[in-house]
Formats: C-alpha cells, structure tokens, sequence
C-alpha cells in the first residue's frame, strides 16, 4: 500500500498547473533550488519528488503563506529535504548556498528588483527560471545587463492565459536584442511557436478593434490625448506586424549558438 505521504506529494503534483509544471521542467538537475514567492511549495514538491534536486528552499515574504508551504512540505514528508524560509527575496539566501533560483508568477519589474539586490550581495547562481508576469521586454535586457542569457524559453497558453518561462544561465552571452525580440521573445520568434502566433493573432484583432473605436472618438471630439494614444497604437501594431512577419518563413533549424539549443 503506498504510504500516505506519497499520495499526498501526488496529490500536490497533479494540482500544478501547466504554468508551474513548465517552470518545473526548466530545471536543471541540482543540489540546491530556491523557490521565490513559492506559492503552495508544489513545483520545489515535485523536484525532490522527482529527484531533480537533492534540496529545496522555499521563500515567502509573509508567515502566512509560509505556514501553508510548511504544512504541505510535512504531509509530503519531505521536512528533512525542503526548508521554508521567510524572506524578501533572496535576502536570506547566502553567497553559494544555491545551485538554481526560481522566481516565477510575479511582475517583471518586482522581479528585476529582487536579481538586482541578489547581484549587489553576490547571491545569484548560475543557472535561474523566470516566469515573469508582466514587462517581459524589461526583464529579457536586464538579464543581458545582468550578464545572463536565455538558454531556453517556452510561451504558453494555460487556462487562456498566456505565459512566458525561460531558463537562463550566467556568462552564456546574445546579440543585443531588437525591441520586437525583447517584447515577443528572439528565440520564440525563431522557432515559429505557434502559442505565440496565436497570441500575436488574437493581438493584432484587439488591436484593429481598438483603432476602429479610436477613430470614432477622434471623429466626434479629437483631443491630444487621443491622437497621442492612437499614435501609439500605430506604432504596437507595427511591432505586432514585425514579429507575426518571421511566421511567413519556414521555421528555422534549431538554433546552436554558443554550444546551447533554443
């Protein structure tokens, strides 16, 4: 009979969601992870589970959250191999205490916020998935300034939520990004993937419907801000065009560069 401590971790994988189990699967094998912002604690359950990593650090900001992670990281019996730690950030996480951080479901720019105070206190591993939620252009060239590429990324579409996560790893270096490759993703664009081109299409459609509402309002009472908000979509649509433009070719090999597969 399996014992109850694993039908609980069982329990706890089957309710990943596709985001958390792509952010899940980007990790390399290690020793020591941490999870920031770790939610429930599933995906740091599923990689001792899975023997992708040997420990696992989870983070929350507040004790409340923590307690919850702490509970399940007991049913799962996994105590002796996971750790809940209260922190902001990484601020409790020692210089190379950790072979791979997750950081995943918050906005781009809380998100830059916690790399950068890690860097300043020299804390950041070698290897990191991201899953930012929002100002993906901001958080792709920061990493490049950070010192950091993309070696892998995936675009997915959860619940009609579409998500960005990407696996990066210090010191592998990339061309300077063009501003459609840091809002749409170089390597997604590269690889044609279709999750993205729908989310493009469906991009491009709200973005003609905005330009008909626009132009009515225009028409009855043009004001600044409207001509300003309609030169804006103007130039959206442009970099809209742009990106659904490398889906007009076939896609491209796989992309070696630098020894990495995209």
């Amino acid at each position: 009979m399996e014992e109850p401590e694993m039908r609980q971790r069982r329990k706890y994988i089957q309710a990943m969601s596709a985001r958390m189990r792509q952010v899940a699967d980007f990790v390399p094998p290690c020793k020591v992870i941490a999870d920031v912002g770790c939610d429930h604690g599933y995906v740091s359950i599923y990689l001792l589970h899975e023997k992708r990593a040997e420990h696992a650090i989870a983070i929350e900001v507040r004790e409340g959250p923590l307690l919850r992670v702490e509970e399940h990281c007991r049913l799962a019996g996994l105590t002796r191999q996971m750790e809940c730690r209260l922190s902001d950030g990484l601020e409790r996480i020692a210089p190379g205490e950790v072979d791979c951080v997750i950081i995943a479901g918050m906005g781009g720019m809380l998100m830059v916020d916690i790399l950068e105070r890690g860097n300043q206190r020299g804390v950041l591993p070698e290897y990191m998935v991201l899953q930012p939620q929002s100002d993906i252009d901001k958080v792709r060239i920061y990493l490049q300034q950070l010192g950091y590429g993309i070696l892998q990324e995936a675009f997915i579409n959860d619940k009609e939520k579409y998500y960005t996560v990407m696996q990066v790893r210090r010191g592998y270096e990339e061309p300077a990004y063009t501003e459609t490759e840091a809002i749409y993703g170089r390597y997604l664009l590269e690889d044609r993937n279709p999750v993205l081109y729908q989310y493009l299409q469906r991009e491009y459609e709200n973005q003609e419907m905005l330009e008909a509402r626009l132009k009515l309002k225009l028409n009855a009472a043009p004001t600044d801000k409207l001509r300003e908000r309609m030169k804006l979509l103007e130039y959206e649509r442009m970099l809209n065009r742009q990106a659904r433009a490398y889906y007009r070719e076939p896609p491209l090999p796989k992309a070696i560069m630098n020894g990495a597969i995209h």
